[in-house]
């Protein structure tokens, strides 16, 4: 890899592997949200680029890992599919669906409450 050129000893093996194998993964929606709602980005535009990039992953997680680490890779497509649109696809159709309701007035009115919790939420998560 390249680090190995240019930095041979500088991390352990073990941990350069740990950290190639993240840079393989999608980002996550709740760190992907936090973030850009907390410097004034467009979250709509961040939630639509999440949801894209983890439906990408599902292919190109394993393409990559195989690439770099050259070994063969079983995954359950089917099952991964499945499980991410309960996490992913679910969520924000049922999100879509409430704002056509009153709940979405009444986020209106406590918007500010609503962003320190999530914020509170995710920062307990990670």
């Amino acid at each position: 890899s390249i680090m190995e050129k240019f930095v041979p000893n500088l991390l352990p093996l073990p941990i350069r592997e740990g950290l190639l194998i993240l840079t393989c993964l999608p980002t996550t929606i709740n760190m992907c949200i936090l973030l850009t709602s907390a410097s004034g980005g467009n979250v709509a535009t961040a939630l639509c680029n999440t949801v894209i990039s983890n439906l990408a992953g599902i292919a190109l997680t394993p393409v990559l890992l195989l690439r770099f680490f050259g070994k063969g890779i079983e995954l359950p497509f089917g099952e991964l599919v499945g499980k991410l649109c309960n996490k992913v696809l679910v969520p924000v159709a049922v999100g879509q669906a409430l704002r056509a309701t009153p709940v979405k007035d009444f986020y209106s009115e406590h918007t500010s409450f609503f962003k320190r919790l999530q914020e509170m939420v995710l920062l307990g998560i990670v």
